[in-house]
């Protein structure tokens, strides 16, 4: 049989736990709604568009639920977003495209001893202070700034750069991840745990699979903690954003929209033992670029390894197997539409040696031309032709950010 009509076949009959609540009473315009005329940059100020849209703020799973059905009955797409933190023009809208915040969804919840649960629309960092006083953490956090989102880190991949040690033995953000409530865009709520074949597809995602609302996290102790942990049965609560920076005013972790006119990263992928390489290629993309252009190299990682304790997600690296990245991030003084010259050249270098020598790049966070052909290309024909099954299959309407990774259908 063909290897492909058997990951079909095992795609749309292994199903995730649903969890059909009833939303038909929710009527649409009761949900928190705002519009917005305007011109919308994502995170890296390089993928702009002007954009007239509704922007909604579901705060709680029926809402989400709602929204999704009634975009489906009018024929309208959503775009999701949490705080725009990624690079790669996924969460821009275009012109009457409906706006799904996560903000709202900004509810926890201490249910079950070594974990919280969490709302989508928090950011990892707000969930801290919370933890903290209680002498628990998160084993793997974001370290590029403040901002990211619960539903935007599994989105865009999930993983930590290594600055803090103790975290290393830990993994990827997926493997501290016990369960994801998700709305899919066929207006159906799935609980998905690590038994389910979605699971691990979610990770990378960019939101082509559904609206992730609640997160069931691991937590482990903080080391720095010198007390005895008392977990706090059945406190829950909500978090108002910038609720890190307002507990830890002093902390020197920086938020770098506030630093730029515009940004992005090359990064690559590869075996542990490439690490040299993959250095020495890197170090040849920020030469070429200080020699070619007005912008300024941040900084350049020394690169981190991912370990592996479970599985890695296809959609952030393709084998099962630990891997050593590295990525270089480049500030650009001006706007990058007075670069696009530069940004293009380095791209199309930066994509010649990745094919060249097997890499694979972090296109949830790099710039680049937004094409389902390149998709494809990065991800693999095997890798991606999964993924898109699994998007007929949740969001058989096309709803959720279309015209990105997939082409269009059912329109």
């Amino acid at each position: 049989m063909d290897r492909y009509l058997l990951i079909f076949i095992l795609i749309f009959n292994l199903n995730c736990k649903t969890n059909q609540e009833d939303a038909s009473h929710i009527p649409v315009d009761t949900i928190d709604k705002t519009t917005f005329n305007g011109t919308f940059r994502d995170f890296g100020q390089i993928h702009i568009t002007k954009v007239s849209s509704s922007i909604f703020f579901p705060k709680t799973r029926k809402e989400v639920k709602a929204l999704i059905q009634e975009a489906i009955n009018n024929n309208k797409k959503i775009k999701i977003k949490g705080k725009s933190h990624s690079m790669n023009g996924s969460t821009v809208p275009y012109n009457y495209e409906w706006w799904l915040r996560t903000d709202s969804l900004n509810y926890y919840s201490f249910d079950k001893e070594g974990s919280i649960n969490v709302g989508a629309g928090m950011r990892i960092h707000d969930i801290l202070p919370v933890l903290l006083k209680y002498g628990y953490n998160l084993p793997v956090i974001p370290g590029g700034g403040t901002g990211i989102t619960v539903g935007g880190f599994i989105s865009a991949g999930g993983f930590d750069r290594g600055l803090e040690e103790w975290r290393a033995p830990y993994g990827g953000f997926w493997e501290n991840v016990e369960k994801i409530t998700l709305v899919d865009g066929n207006a159906r709520i799935h609980n998905v745990t690590k038994k389910d074949f979605l699971f691990s597809y979610l990770f990378g995602s960019m939101g082509q699979l559904g609206v992730i609302v609640d997160v069931e996290l691991k937590i482990v102790k903080d080391p720095n903690y010198m007390t005895e942990n008392i977990y706090p049965f059945n406190e829950k609560g909500i978090i108002s954003d910038g609720y890190f920076e307002k507990t830890y005013p002093n902390d020197n972790d920086v938020v770098y929209g506030k630093l730029f006119e515009s940004m992005f990263w090359y990064s690559f992928f590869g075996d542990i033992d490439k690490k040299q390489e993959i250095l020495n290629d890197l170090n040849f993309l920020k030469q070429y670029h200080l020699q070619n252009s007005e912008s300024e190299v941040q900084y350049n990682f020394k690169g981190f390894n991912i370990p592996i304790i479970n599985f890695q997600p296809p959609l952030v690296y393709p084998k099962d197997e630990a891997f050593f990245g590295c990525a270089l991030q480049v500030f650009h003084k001006k706007r990058a539409n007075s670069e696009n010259g530069v940004i293009q050249d380095m791209y199309e270098i930066a994509k010649k040696i990745g094919l060249e020598k097997g890499y694979s790049r972090y296109i949830q966070a790099e710039y680049f031309p937004k094409s389902p052909l390149e998709y494809e290309m990065y991800f693999g024909k095997e890798i991606y032709s999964t993924f898109f099954q699994l998007k007929k299959k949740y969001d058989n309407n096309n709803v959720l950010n279309p015209n990105v990774v997939f082409p269009n259908y059912n329109d």
